[in-house]
């Protein structure tokens, strides 16, 4: 019971990590494309 436990807690905290990384992955995708529109709004 306590190992069966032990191992939900480490698949549902991997997957919440993942779901973190991904989201930041994502967070900095968009500020480089908003980032990138803005110098190229500078630059015209």
């Amino acid at each position: 019971m306590i190992l069966t436990n032990i191992f939900y807690l480490t698949i549902n905290t991997q997957k919440r990590l993942s779901l973190v990384i991904w989201d930041n992955r994502f967070k900095a995708i968009i500020f480089m494309l908003t980032n990138s529109h803005k110098v190229k709004k500078v630059w015209s």
